[in-house]
């Protein structure tokens, strides 16, 4: 993969795992009633995301971003989508509770900060720059709620079951 051009399909995937994302956190929504407004939240940040990921994608489509080379890895993304799908499948299938599906999320949300997930572009643009910027906040921020979250729930008492 060469850093002079840009790289659109795989700009395209970032999209794609966010929405992803969005689709477990909705999931999770359905299965866990109680916790309805927290994962409907969060579901669509991810899907807010995946509206600015595209955005970012047309103005690379101008030539105003490149992927920084060695940094992007599809199959990585790839595994991280699927992983989602089982989690998913998991959940509709009853073998997931709400302490499980929350430390899944917080497992996700730090492995995307972890990774620098959204540092995979370089760009002179400074509005390619901001949108970079907000999507690693947006993600830091999902990851405190989510942790938050995580605390609460790990709680004995009513909050635990589900």
């Amino acid at each position: 993969m060469s850093n002079e051009f840009p790289v659109l399909d795989e700009i395209e995937l970032v999209a794609k795992h966010e929405e992803t994302l969005g689709r477990l956190y909705d999931t999770y929504s359905s299965i866990f009633p109680e916790h309805r407004e927290f994962w409907v939240g969060i579901a669509d940040e991810e899907n807010g995301h995946a509206a600015w990921v595209r955005g970012f994608k047309s103005r690379c489509m101008e030539g105003s971003c490149t992927v920084k080379e060695g940094r992007f890895r599809v199959k990585a993304i790839e595994s991280s989508m699927n992983f989602m799908n089982r989690q998913m499948q998991a959940a509709l299938n009853g073998s997931v509770n709400i302490l499980m599906a929350a430390a899944t999320a917080s497992d996700i949300e730090h492995a995307l900060l972890d990774k620098n997930f959204f540092e995979v572009y370089k760009t002179d643009d400074e509005d390619l720059k901001k949108t970079l910027d907000f999507l690693r906040i947006e993600t830091e921020k999902h990851a405190r709620k989510v942790a938050d979250f995580l605390a609460m729930v790990s709680e004995p008492g009513p909050t635990a079951i589900g």
